[in-house]
């Protein structure tokens, strides 16, 4: 099975990959990840996002990640905060760039919303998890 559709013009953006490199920290910190966390998952993924000119490129919802992968975590105590960031993203050649959403609109996207984090910020009282994970679907 393709893994391909699930990055498709209906459901995803798509930037060349210079303007992907400046806009995703931005995104990335929306999120609430750490500097060091935005700084690690760029090193760790910019080698193969700069082996193509374009990148196509979404951030699943949680409800859609936990029907495919569904993690159980226990802790005594106090409540807890999981906060899950699933980017899924695939190269795309530059002729295959009609058609799908722009760099304005991602620019624009309450990714916050997608994700769906919290507003207001983590309960410091809670047990908080911050999972961030990415897929390359060729």
């Amino acid at each position: 099975m393709a893994l391909s559709r699930f990055v498709s013009p209906t459901n995803s953006y798509a930037l060349p990959t210079h303007a992907l490199l400046q806009h995703l920290p931005k995104i990335l910190g929306q999120l609430g990840l750490s500097i060091v966390a935005r700084s690690h998952f760029m090193s760790t993924h910019i080698p193969a996002l700069t082996a193509h000119r374009v990148i196509a490129y979404r951030f699943m919802s949680p409800k859609h990640i936990n029907r495919a992968i569904e993690l159980f975590c226990t802790h005594s105590g106090s409540p807890i905060d999981w906060t899950r960031v699933f980017f899924m993203w695939r190269g795309l050649d530059e002729s295959e760039l009609e058609g799908w959403r722009s760099g304005k609109e991602a620019m624009d996207a309450d990714w916050r919303g997608v994700v769906e984090v919290k507003e207001g910020g983590v309960d410091e009282g809670a047990f908080s998890i911050l999972e961030v994970s990415a897929i390359e679907c060729t």
